[in-house]
């Protein structure tokens, strides 16, 4: 059996099972797996407690799960049940070990413990221990396959944030000759045109010369899930709102009026670009069709947290 490559790796990493049905998405193993690939890169010692792991976890979940749903048990625990290709055939690439109560729970059918079972019965796991053996002499692949997970997974406006949260000390550019799912090379261009140049939300359409700044065509359902890049699917957003957006903060209705989440406070004594947009119509394509009702609904289910 030949060893670990960086190709053979990508491929293992993108077949562990995350939960999916009906357009739902759930974050939870995508985010262990960067606390795990950062901890890695950093040289931090292969076991870590279950303990020391929950609370980054659990914050990072109510933060980038749909309705903030910290269930830290649950990829700490059914990540084991994930293969990787070993130079001696599949194995487990999360490995977990405890009490003998733990242990034996862990031989079990069932849908796993929770977070006080986990915590009494001294849970630690790690990747594989040949997997990170490869892993610690290989970081370049370490940093292409925590970009893989972000693009997969996140939409970019996440990707800093989440890096700097999890404290992976560097990633790479992207390897070009990566296969990856591409963007429609028009998408940018045909959005903006859409919307006349100007920000859907706000109408801001700043410009040099000719030249558009600081607008961006955003996916309603992001790209990561699976959102196509059509103009039914996109919004010419300032990069403010495109972030909230990405983020949670604001939606749109059916009928096409802004939403905006209770939770959002503005502080700020010029203005209220947040607050001072519920209600209001979004600003309709000049050309083309209106976002589609299909995607509306998926952003506010799984980004704003409402069902639609």
């Amino acid at each position: 059996m030949p060893a670990a490559t960086r190709d053979s790796l990508l491929d293992d990493f993108r077949r562990i099972r995350t939960f999916k049905r009906g357009g739902k998405r759930a974050p939870h193993k995508p985010l262990l797996l960067l606390i795990a690939l950062a901890r890695l890169q950093r040289g931090e010692p292969r076991w870590v407690a279950y303990t020391e792991i929950e609370p980054l976890l659990a914050e990072l979940l109510r933060r980038y799960s749909p309705f903030g749903n910290p269930t830290p048990w649950n990829p700490f625990w059914r990540l084991r049940n994930d293969a990787w290709q070993a130079q001696g055939g599949k194995r487990a690439l999360w490995e977990l070990r405890g009490s003998e109560v733990l242990m034996k729970a862990a031989r079990k059918s069932g849908t796993g413990p929770q977070n006080k079972f986990l915590t009494a019965n001294g849970a630690e796991a790690s990747f594989d221990d040949e997997l990170h053996t490869f892993l610690a002499a290989h970081p370049s692949v370490v940093n292409d396959l925590a970009e893989d997970i972000l693009e997969r997974n996140f939409p970019p406006t996440y990707h800093e944030e989440l890096l700097d949260e999890i404290g992976m000390p560097w990633v790479v550019e992207w390897d070009r000759s990566r296969k990856k799912r591409k963007h429609a090379k028009r998408f940018r261009k045909d959005v903006l045109a859409a919307y006349n140049y100007a920000c859907a939300f706000c109408g801001y359409d700043g410009r040099i010369g000719e030249l558009s700044l600081g607008l961006e065509a955003a996916h309603i359902k992001w790209h990561a899930m699976g959102g196509p890049d059509k103009v039914t699917n996109g919004l010419c957003l300032c990069t403010f709102h495109h972030k909230v957006f990405d983020y949670g903060a604001i939606a749109l209705s059916d009928d096409l009026k802004i939403l905006v989440k209770s939770e959002v406070n503005w502080r700020a004594s010029s203005g209220d670009p947040l607050l001072g947009l519920r209600g209001h119509k979004l600003r309709k394509p000049a050309t083309g069709d209106s976002p589609a009702k299909v995607h509306l609904r998926w952003h506010r289910r799984e980004v704003f947290g409402q069902d639609p």
